[in-house]
């Protein structure tokens, strides 16, 4: 008797429509919240570059009064003044500063200094001559905040004399 060989039959393995489909999800979830985690990494970044660039120019001002920098056609300084004001698009963005001379203002500067958040109130701080020394003879905060996504805070501490001011982070 002749044996009978068997045919085997090998099946192509591939993936089922289930694995693929669970494989996409997985990716697509991964991505999601890569994706929202850099958004708000970016968010925060952005805020902390407002922040210090108006610690940077109330730092700047704050030198200018303690050394005497008298603005052309001042000839007795009474204080360096910085506030805010709006900008085109009616958000407070802008910090307005000037020198008060005994003439009476003499300069006046405003510089759009936030890029992507605004100041949550106005706010006006004086700085004496010769000793940087704030007006009001207390420490004062500003509080700034993100335009974009979840409402993100940062504060500005100004210290009454002359020192470094803190930069503090707030999420609500």
């Amino acid at each position: 008797m002749v044996p009978i060989k068997w045919r085997v039959h090998r099946k192509m393995r591939g993936y089922t429509l289930i694995e693929l489909l669970v494989t996409i999800t997985i990716v697509v979830l991964v991505t999601g919240t890569s994706m929202s985690a850099y958004l708000t990494f970016n968010e925060n970044k952005r805020l902390d570059v407002d922040a210090r660039n108006l610690n940077t120019l109330l730092n700047k001002i704050r030198s200018k009064a303690v050394f005497l920098e008298y603005p052309d056609g001042c000839t007795g300084l009474t204080n360096f003044a910085v506030s805010t004001a709006l900008n085109t698009d009616g958000l407070r963005t802008v910090v307005r500063y000037l020198a008060n001379c005994s003439e009476g203002i003499v300069a006046e500067t405003t510089e759009d200094i936030l890029e992507s958040s605004t100041f949550t109130a106005d706010f006006s701080l004086v700085f004496l001559p010769l000793t940087g020394k704030l007006e009001s003879s207390a420490d004062e905060e500003i509080t700034i905040q993100s335009i974009k996504g979840v409402t993100k805070t940062k504060r500005v501490t100004i210290n009454q004399f002359f020192g470094t001011n803190n930069i503090i982070n707030n999420e609500e």
